[in-house]
């Protein structure tokens, strides 16, 4: 991944190589256009442990009181407990000084209305926001304890008694409070990396090997492992054989806890064995693109009570959180105490890869295949089915990337149609 000049800006996040693009002057503008955006009022901030976040959240703490907000200063947090914090005490807004799953290298500001994040008009109505001086100099520090005790209240205490847990914390936010949750649940805990800021494995989970947990996984005789990401909202679990479960199970796994009649939001590259449990249910299933938000866009407009993205190993409980939330997804299982059977991901192989490939030439390639597949889901990028599979191919907004997904009854076929997407791909790019 090269390094950004500018800040790439999503409603994913605001992010970029420090200092290169995501410095101390950027994030201070942020801030005090956020503190216009939101009238003023209350904003709470934390952060992950990467290096620059300390000097990234003075920052963006600095120009939000700049701008007239009050700011609660929360620490080093996880992402979902920022998002809790925020909706549980009905503040304004808040900033989450984080990079999520990119590289230790990149750090960004993660924006939060009223306990979810920010939809693309208001991130348009953010970066078209003055900075205006706005005198309101109260700062206050608090934590995030509340938000454990509620997942703790959800699970039950003991409820994972018997039960051994490996936790690989990455080096992130998840360090400063998991182990001890899964410990008050009553599990035996063993914890992988979890020297807080300490990064010995890649950030995200999900592209990772993680030969050390699964080492340990085989060793010990843990009943499960969880990996997180820097800002713990990924999960990815693993078995008791130490075998990485496809990143759809843990929103499977949520899916089949749901009553007829209900509905999910998925985003569009999420497996075909997501819909089929869903089916199985009598539950509606409804996409959205690709990002939380977008998908969190589609749970309040459908109503649906449970949302995410299979990629990221995200799942969205709406009655709790309005964010993936890997701690309260990975709770959720450990309660229900079953094996972890991959049932319908069983006859499911994805791929997800990504191509380095310039934006204007990304799009314009897409535009291409998009016009050559009349039949094609053009929701985000274009996504075809063939045969007994799919693909889907679109631009990464956060990369000069391409990200290709394929899936087919088998690892081969996959291969196979991952290979033929690359080979129209790079072939239309070859003709502009």
């Amino acid at each position: 991944m090269g390094s950004a000049r500018v800040p790439l800006e999503t409603v994913s996040g605001l992010r970029g190589t420090y200092p290169e693009s995501m410095n101390v002057e950027y994030a201070f503008a942020v801030g005090c256009r956020f503190a216009g955006f939101l009238g003023g009022r209350r904003v709470a901030v934390g952060m992950d442990p990467r290096e620059s976040s300390v000097v990234l959240k003075k920052a963006a703490v600095s120009g939000l009181l700049y701008g007239g907000s009050a700011v609660v200063d929360m620490g080093v947090v996880t992402t979902p407990e920022i998002f809790r914090h925020v909706r549980r005490e009905g503040l304004a807004g808040g900033v989450m000084i984080t990079a999520s799953h990119n590289p230790k290298e990149w750090n960004g500001l993660k924006l939060i209305r009223e306990g979810r994040g920010l939809f693309e008009d208001e991130l348009g109505r953010v970066k078209l926001e003055a900075c205006r001086y706005g005198a309101r100099p109260e700062l206050e520090k608090d934590d995030s304890r509340a938000y454990y005790s509620e997942i703790l209240g959800l699970a039950g205490r003991g409820s994972a008694a018997g039960l051994k847990i490996a936790v690989d914390a990455g080096g992130g936010s998840a360090c400063v409070r998991v182990p001890k949750l899964f410990n008050d649940m009553g599990a035996e805990v063993i914890v992988v990396n979890g020297t807080m800021g300490v990064f010995t494995r890649g950030i995200d989970p999900t592209q990772d090997a993680l030969e050390q947990l699964r080492a340990v996984m085989k060793v010990s005789g843990c009943d499960v492992g969880f990996a997180f990401d820097c800002d713990g909202d990924r999960l990815q679990v693993v078995d008791r054989e130490g075998r990485k479960m496809p990143p759809d199970f843990a929103l499977m796994a949520a899916v089949e806890t749901l009553p007829k009649g209900s509905g999910v939001a998925v985003s569009v590259d999420t497996s075909d064995a997501v819909l089929e449990a869903a089916s199985s249910r009598g539950v509606s299933v409804f996409l959205a693109p690709v990002g939380e938000a977008n998908v969190l866009k589609v749970m309040l407009e459908k109503d649906c009570a449970l949302g995410g993205e299979g990629s990221s190993a995200g799942v969205i409980d709406r009655s709790f959180n309005h964010c993936r939330d890997g701690l309260l997804a990975a709770a959720h299982m450990v309660r229900r105490r079953g094996g972890l059977d991959i049932g319908w991901l069983a006859g499911h192989h994805q791929i997800r890869t990504k191509v380095e490939m310039e934006r204007g030439q990304a799009l314009a390639a897409i535009e291409e295949m998009k016009r050559s597949h009349g039949d094609a889901v053009t929701l985000d990028g274009v996504k075809v089915r063939e045969g007994e599979g799919w693909w889907l191919v679109r631009p990464s907004r956060t990369e000069d990337v391409v990200r290709i997904s394929v899936e087919a009854r088998s690892m081969e076929g996959a291969e196979e149609l991952l290979r033929t997407v690359e080979e129209r791909l790079l072939g239309r790019v070859h003709r502009q």
